[in-house]
């Protein structure tokens, strides 16, 4: 027989756990997206250099929409 409660149990507590930590996961992988582009024409141009956080980001990058990359 299953134990459907002991396996509800067990899905709630990775769903709790792996989302308790999706803001930071988030700053992380925004840290990582700047770092690596700092040197590229956007990186530069938005000067990703001196981003230190997501406010420093949201005001230093504009946002765009699908148009304003057109060739």
């Amino acid at each position: 027989m299953y134990d459907y409660d002991g396996r509800g149990r067990n899905a709630l507590w990775t769903f709790r756990r792996d989302t308790a930590r999706a803001a930071q996961c988030q700053r992380e992988l925004l840290r990582d997206i700047i770092h690596a582009g700092k040197d590229t024409a956007f990186g530069k141009k938005y000067s990703f250099g001196d981003i230190r956080s997501v406010i420093d980001y949201q005001r230093k990058v504009p946002l765009t929409v699908y148009e304003d990359y057109r060739t």
